[in-house]
């Protein structure tokens, strides 16, 4: 699968037509829960989705430590590459980190 294909089928996309397009310049999202719910995990998808795109993050938490939130964001894009067969994984997953400030 190629990086535009794997951006189409993005479940976030799902989750942007349920807030009528995302969030605009300007807008503030924000996820709340408790712990273990899975916050994490869908900010970093997010943040990926958006990284993938070609766009810049930055990812701030204020409860973990740097190195568990890399951990999350490699995990996940390394199943992400895997599922998909996404082609290139290696290249793609070095122009996403250059993109991403935590």
């Amino acid at each position: 699968m190629v990086k535009q294909e794997l951006i189409k089928r993005s479940p976030v996309r799902i989750f942007e037509k349920s807030i009528h397009g995302g969030l605009k310049s300007g807008d503030l999202g924000v996820i709340a829960s408790r712990k273990g719910v899975g916050k994490t995990s869908v900010l970093v998808q997010i943040a990926l989705d958006k990284l993938l795109q070609g766009k810049k993050v930055i990812h701030v938490s204020f409860t973990q430590h740097t190195d568990y939130v890399i951990a999350w964001y490699e995990d996940i894009f390394a199943e992400m590459a895997k599922k998909k067969n996404l082609e290139n994984a290696a290249e793609i997953k070095n122009d996403l980190v250059k993109n991403r400030v935590l």
